[in-house]
């Protein structure tokens, strides 16, 4: 039976340092809660420092946009919390959430247009399947159903097959787009929403998207498909289907799985040999400090991985532990080979992505090409399409910039890899976090990228960037080529790679500006563009 959130809501005192109850709420659940509560400014601190502990930065973005800030007394109520939450998570963008509170005076002395105005907002929707859908001037009354429809209509995927995540969180058919996005309203960015193509899994109060082409594969492969993603491994995973355990033998067609279930099909899992021995302290990057029982004689430091993720949704292949000066802690080697100890402290830092290189193809004439990338010191988290051999894409490449890959229509291809990159950081760029949209419209434009690779990159990565304060920016041209070589037959006239790295500050620093090169676009051309937030202090 459904819980009474007005009840749990008006009756919030009650729950706010309960971690029983905190724990076994999803996003929606908390959102629910928050519609009917009242939170003093002591209450909203500890209520939002306790759901930190179980949610990461987009559902928690989410879920303060349903806490009642309007009902504060004071400008002073709301700086204590604004900076104490912002300490807390080390999420600088909170201040955008309470910017509205922050200016109510001025809010109020504003005309109707421009309250209208702020009812609107710009989405673009993504997906790792080509499909890129932007939408100008969205109202926020609009209910997710009914922009469902809107996406079908633009995307021909159905409604109801649609999976729409904003950052980790599952979407609801349920609500406007007022509830959700609120919080991340840019007049100059919008909402960022990917949508993925297949199913989402239950793990650990997260709804992890796997992408599927066809229906008839084994629950095994499904498995294998869920430990790729996620470094989660197989033996740990029991599979559900609406509560019953599914054979590894049998198809998902076997069990009616369709596209865009959510919920039915959940992984179920028992770590508690794992558990247990001496006390080791996690520090996270947020400041954060986990407790953990391991018994370091015995226990390996992938072991340890599954630990922190069964406490934090971290998953294995995410996470870049360090001790004692050690650069990377293999997963193959006990706790004791590196001397860790009772009431040690590791640290824990988020292993880096490089996020979505996407690969353009401008032929002269319509061409049969191959296109291959070797990832050094690293591996693919992600690739679409699928490789039809080693490393490599076999496709047909059209002057328009379409690419034809087993008879599907793409808009360019897509990779991403865990790795562990050589950067250079000496001459860059130090910009405001909200400056992120106009820098690289004009860093890239100058770099002879078009307005659709440009529009691509920026509403891929500028909400990512616009939250921090400031971000040290720096291109690698020479390097990633080293690090991620590209082949493509037949060669090319030109191939221009670009990829960057951010480092997020606090405060503003003196760099030597970085030259960044004009490309050639002659002849038959690639073009690619990616990026990663670096998280190492080194830099």
């Amino acid at each position: 039976m459904e819980p009474d959130w007005k009840l749990i809501g008006e009756n919030i005192t009650n729950y706010i340092d309960n971690e029983t109850f905190l724990s076994a709420r999803k996003p929606p659940d908390i959102c629910n809660i928050l519609d009917n509560a009242k939170l003093s400014p002591h209450e909203f601190i500890t209520l939002f420092t306790n759901l930190s502990k179980y949610h990461g930065k987009s559902d928690m973005l989410v879920m303060l946009g349903h806490a009642r800030k309007s009902e504060l007394a004071t400008q002073a109520e709301v700086d204590k919390i604004s900076s104490t939450i912002s300490s807390i998570l080390g999420i600088n963008i909170l201040d955008k959430v309470f910017s509205f509170t922050q200016n109510k005076t001025r809010q109020q002395n504003s005309n109707s247009q421009i309250q209208d105005e702020d009812k609107f907002i710009n989405i673009y929707v993504n997906s790792f399947i080509g499909v890129y859908c932007p939408f100008e001037n969205i109202n926020l009354n609009t209910t997710i159903k009914d922009f469902k429809l809107k996406l079908q209509k633009e995307s021909g995927i159905p409604a109801n097959k649609q999976l729409l995540y904003l950052g980790n969180f599952l979407l609801p058919n349920s609500g406007t787009l007022e509830k959700y996005l609120s919080p991340i309203k840019k007049d100059n960015v919008g909402a960022r929403l990917c949508l993925h193509d297949g199913i989402a899994i239950s793990f650990n109060k997260i709804q992890v998207p796997i992408d599927i082409d066809d229906f008839n594969i084994t629950v095994e492969k499904l498995k294998e498909k869920f430990y790729s993603k996620t470094g989660w491994p197989i033996k740990y995973q029991t599979m559900t289907y609406n509560g019953i355990i599914m054979d590894d033998n049998r198809t998902l067609n076997y069990y009616k799985i369709q596209r865009g279930s959510v919920n039915e099909v959940r992984i179920q899992y028992d770590i508690s040999d794992l558990k247990g021995g001496q006390c080791i302290y996690i520090r996270l990057i947020t400041v954060k400090t986990l407790v953990l029982y391991a018994d370091i004689w015995n226990s390996t430091v992938f072991d340890l991985k599954l630990l922190i993720c069964d406490s934090e949704g971290i998953f294995p292949r995410d996470q870049d532990l360090y001790y004692g000066g050690e650069r990377h802690l293999e997963d193959n080697f006990k706790l004791i080979d590196y001397d860790i100890q009772r009431d040690s402290t590791i640290y824990l830092s988020r292993v880096m992505r490089g996020g979505k290189p996407v690969i353009y193809l401008y032929p002269k004439e319509e061409i049969d090409a191959k296109v291959s990338i070797k990832i050094n010191n690293g591996e693919f988290s992600f690739v679409y399409p699928s490789f039809d051999e080693e490393n490599t894409w076999n496709v047909k490449a059209l002057p328009s910039g379409e690419i034809i890959h087993r008879g599907k229509k793409l808009r360019y291809l897509f990779w991403e890899t865990l790795f562990y990159p050589i950067l250079n950081m000496d001459k860059g760029f130090i910009i405001k976090g909200e400056e992120s949209v106009s820098f690289f419209e004009d860093k890239l434009n100058s770099m002879n990228l078009n307005d659709t690779e440009i529009c691509d990159f920026i509403t891929y990565w500028c909400p990512k960037l616009c939250g921090y304060k400031y971000i040290k920016v720096c291109f690698q041209f020479e390097n990633f080529d080293e690090m991620c070589p590209m082949n493509v037959e037949p060669k090319p006239d030109n191939i221009n790679r670009v990829f960057f790295a951010a480092l997020p500050l606090e405060n503003t620093c003196d760099i030597e500006p970085q030259e960044l090169p004009a490309f050639k676009r002659d002849g038959f051309t690639v073009i690619e563009w990616g990026g990663t937030i670096v998280t190492s202090e080194k830099y």
